[in-house]
């Protein structure tokens, strides 16, 4: 809860209304700020729903990113902080910067596709089916990690270019000053792109015993959040990785060690429900693979359960308000009628 708690606090302080920004949200002050709370995707999706409304701001995400500061990721930060390169510290953020932001995977790195070796990228890729908040948590990621990089250097300038999936959002121009490098919008991945070079560099922080200790605990933690969490949460990522959308709620709650009357009160307290998860998982891998022009919508709507592709065809429209045809030209939606 740490990135949502200082939303909610930094937030509060410039003077919005905490009962607009918990609004519908079955979060509280008190959870916010409870370490070993765990909010499930739909509460924190309509908590920056209430964000971005509240606010007023389409461009929150990146404001709000740009003063978190990188020893408010926790112990992932910490850990990385005491690794013996930069390259060590990358690794070490791949493996545990979900603990801090569970929405988002941290990959790489890799030379970009078409380059020469002579940079390098990260990429972060949503694990939920962001929808209508893919701007506010993708770009605000970029930031954020854009942040950890010069914190773990000290300063040194990382980031030379950036790349994000979503289209390039209206009044972009008034924001882009304020992000200390340039970003490509409509790219096949949420992306950072710097020297290898930087790669090889020493840590100034670099101490073995304590990273020793803070792995420790990490591996602990992240043991913890892949068997524990929410029920919805857990149904999020049985969904996304097992691809069987098809799935009874019987079938999932069984897999999960779950009986089906227990799993849909569970889920009735997160105010979601097993046919709303599907839809969101459904929804989010729906984009990815119509991103792939080699995929037919019609076997794309097989691979998702559906049983035929006018079926597919017609919940797409009801999740995003634009057919699947739309979305793939280059058409992206501005509301989630069906998912709200």
């Amino acid at each position: 809860m740490n990135y949502p708690g200082f939303v909610f606090r930094a937030l509060r302080d410039d003077g919005i209304s905490a009962a607009a920004l918990l609004e519908g949200t079955g979060l509280t002050e008190a959870l916010l700020v409870d370490p070993h709370h765990r909010s499930d995707f739909g509460q924190l999706r309509r908590f920056y729903v209430n964000v971005i409304a509240a606010s007023g701001d389409p461009h929150i995400g990146v404001r709000l990113a740009g003063r978190f500061r990188a020893s408010q990721v926790g112990l992932p930060f910490l850990t990385a902080m005491h690794a013996a390169s930069f390259a060590d510290a990358i690794q070490m953020l791949g493996r545990f910067l979900r603990l801090t932001f569970p929405a988002l995977a941290f990959e790489g790195p890799v030379v970009p596709a078409g380059g020469t070796g002579s940079d390098v990228s990260v990429s972060i890729r949503p694990t939920w089916p962001l929808g209508d908040i893919a701007y506010f948590a993708t770009s605000g990621a970029l930031v954020v990690c854009d942040g950890i990089f010069r914190a773990l250097l000290q300063g040194t300038q990382v980031t030379q270019r950036a790349e994000l999936v979503v289209a390039k959002p209206e009044g972009w121009d008034q924001v882009a000053s304020e992000i200390p490098f340039p970003v490509r919008f409509e790219a096949e991945r949420n992306a950072l792109i710097f020297p290898a070079s930087l790669l090889d560099t020493p840590l100034p922080t670099h101490d073995p015993i304590n990273l020793q200790q803070l792995l420790g605990v990490c591996e602990r933690l992240a043991i913890q959040a892949r068997t524990g969490g929410s029920a919805a949460g857990q149904v999020l990522r049985h969904l996304e990785e097992s691809g069987m959308f098809a799935a009874s709620i019987g079938q999932v709650a069984t897999a999960l060690g779950l009986s089906e009357r227990g799993l849909r009160r569970q889920l009735a307290r997160s105010s979601t429900s097993y046919r709303r998860l599907v839809q969101e998982a459904r929804y989010g891998k729906a984009q990815l693979l119509l991103s792939d022009p080699t995929r037919s919508i019609a076997t794309i709507a097989f691979e998702l359960g559906f049983d035929t592709p006018s079926n597919f065809t017609r919940s797409f429209k009801q999740w995003s308000g634009i057919a699947p045809s739309a979305f793939r030209s280059g058409v992206r939606p501005t509301d989630q009628p069906g998912r709200n």
